[in-house]
C-alpha cells in the first residue's frame, strides 16, 4: 500500500514592516541623488552665466581700450552723457539700467564709426557689443591725471532679470526679498546677484584698466 506524502510549501514575501523600511531606503537614496542633479545644475548654469558675462565684458573693454591706443582721433570721455568718442568711434550706450532684449531702440553698448564730430548718432552700421539678457551697470571713461594722454576705463556687465540682482549701495542692500526698480542698476557698480533662489540665473563681470594713448593727434 503507497503512501501519499504531502508536501508543504512555505511562502514567503515581504511583510508590511520590511515594504516600509524598503520604501524609506528608496526615498531617501532618490532624494539625494535628484538633490546632487539639482546642484550640479545650478553650479553649470552659474557656471556658464558667468563665463558668457565676462567674454562680454572683455570684449567691449578690448574694443574701448584699442580705440583709445591706437586710435589718431582725439578721445572725449562720457561727461555723464550716454556716448564717447575714441579713436574715430563713437561708443553709445543705455543710461537707464534696463536689461538688453534687442528691442528697437535700445543701445546696448553700440560701436560704429564717429562723424565728423562727437555726436550722438542713429543706430546703424555699427556693431552690437551687448549680449541679450545683459545689462551696463556702469561705464566710466577718464583720464589719469598724473600721466598725459592715459585714461582709465572702468566697465561693469550685469546678467540677468531684475529680481535676482542688487547692490549694497542700495537702501536694503542685497536682502533676497528687496524689490528695486530698473533705474536703479545705472551708475551702480557695486551691483551684485541676489543670495538664494535664482542666483544660477545672475553674474557680474568687473573690469578696470589704465590705456596709454601711443598715436598723439598733433
Amino acid at each position: 500500500m503507497s503512501r501519499k506524502q504531502q508536501r508543504t510549501y512555505k511562502e514567503s514575501g515581504f511583510t508590511i514592516v520590511e515594504l516600509m523600511i524598503a520604501t524609506l531606503v528608496f526615498s531617501v537614496i532618490l532624494t539625494i541623488v535628484t538633490v546632487g542633479v539639482i546642484s550640479f545644475s545650478n553650479r553649470y548654469y552659474k557656471g556658464v552665466n558667468a563665463s558668457a558675462t565676462q567674454t562680454v565684458a572683455r570684449t567691449i573693454m578690448e574694443t574701448i581700450t584699442q580705440a583709445i591706443q591706437f586710435g589718431s582721433a582725439s578721445v572725449q570721455p562720457p561727461a555723464g552723457n550716454n556716448f564717447f568718442c575714441a579713436g574715430g568711434s563713437v561708443f553709445m550706450f543705455d543710461t537707464n539700467g534696463a536689461m538688453f532684449t534687442g528691442a528697437t531702440g535700445q543701445r546696448g553698448v553700440y560701436v560704429d564709426s564717429q562723424d565728423a564730430t562727437c555726436v550722438n548718432q542713429a543706430l546703424s552700421g555699427g556693431k552690437q557689443l551687448l549680449a541679450k539678457r545683459m545689462r551696463i551697470a556702469s561705464l566710466t571713461v577718464a583720464p589719469v591725471s598724473s600721466v598725459p594722454n592715459m585714461y582709465q576705463v572702468s566697465v561693469v556687465v550685469a546678467y540677468g532679470d531684475d529680481d535676482v540682482l542688487c547692490a549694497p549701495s542700495l537702501p536694503q542692500g542685497c536682502d533676497p526679498s528687496a524689490v528695486y526698480a530698473t533705474a536703479n542698476f545705472w551708475n551702480r557698480p557695486d551691483i551684485a546677484c541676489k543670495p538664494g533662489s535664482g542666483n544660477q540665473y545672475c553674474a557680474v563681470s568687473r573690469l578696470t584698466a589704465n590705456v596709454q594713448k601711443r598715436v598723439v593727434p598733433s
